[in-house]
């Protein structure tokens, strides 16, 4: 039984002037290279307690140099543009198709879009069907935890 915990890439913040496009003011600390240490704690004692393999897949530091622009927010006299940090979500392909569970890690509330288009993108991709409960917020039907069964519905509850 293999779990692996994907850490998402991370949003980046930039306000633009519409008068000045050259005119940007960067918002916040973006850490290209630095994966939660709560994730490496978290598998440490899933393997210990429970007695499964878990693997980690930072899409975050596999590919910290790309960015992508990921949406505009008209603000008005100023454009917000968010960047997506991090390796694109078809690195997980591969990965989520081996592993038996998923479980993705939101540490900020500011990073819940990119993790529900990550669930989107791997459930329309078929790459895993998504358990229908949490994300509802979100506006999502899905659960963070994505469990892959080669295309079956589980039974289980």
């Amino acid at each position: 039984m293999l779990l692996t915990l994907i850490n998402h890439p991370t949003p980046a913040f930039t306000l633009v002037s519409k008068a000045d496009p050259e005119e940007r003011i960067f918002l916040g600390n973006v850490y290209r290279q630095t994966m939660p240490v709560s994730l490496a704690r978290v598998a440490a004692i899933i393997e210990a307690e429970i007695g499964i393999d878990v693997n980690i897949l930072d899409l975050k530091t596999l590919n910290p140099n790309q960015e992508t622009v990921y949406k505009q927010v008209d603000l008005g006299d100023l454009f917000a543009i968010v960047t997506r940090i991090g390796a694109e979500f078809e690195k997980a392909r591969d990965t989520i198709l081996n592993s038996d569970w998923i479980g993705f890690s939101n540490h900020f509330t500011f990073e819940s879009g990119i993790i529900r288009d990550l669930i989107v993108t791997a459930h329309v991709a078929g790459w895993a069907w998504a358990v229908a409960q949490a994300l509802r917020a979100l506006g999502v039907v899905g659960d963070p935890v994505l469990r892959w069964w080669g295309g079956r519905e589980s039974k289980a509850g």
